[in-house]
């Protein structure tokens, strides 16, 4: 159930991590704190996500 909420709240991250979420514009208004904490949890489903990519394309090939 977590990897399924980390793949939907970084569907930017999927598509190949160019395109920008809502969650990063929103960061940018708010103060700096709460930019750091979106930019922490943005990295962190970025790592999570293209590790669970590798992973699933090892168990395909």
């Amino acid at each position: 159930s977590v990897l399924r909420a980390r793949r939907y709240m970084a569907p930017g991250a999927v598509l190949g991590g160019r395109q920008r979420l809502p969650g990063e514009v929103v960061a940018r208004k708010s103060p700096a704190v709460a930019s750091r904490r979106q930019l922490k949890c943005f990295f962190l489903t970025c790592i999570a996500t293209s590790r669970q990519a590798r992973l699933s394309d090892r168990s395909y090939f």
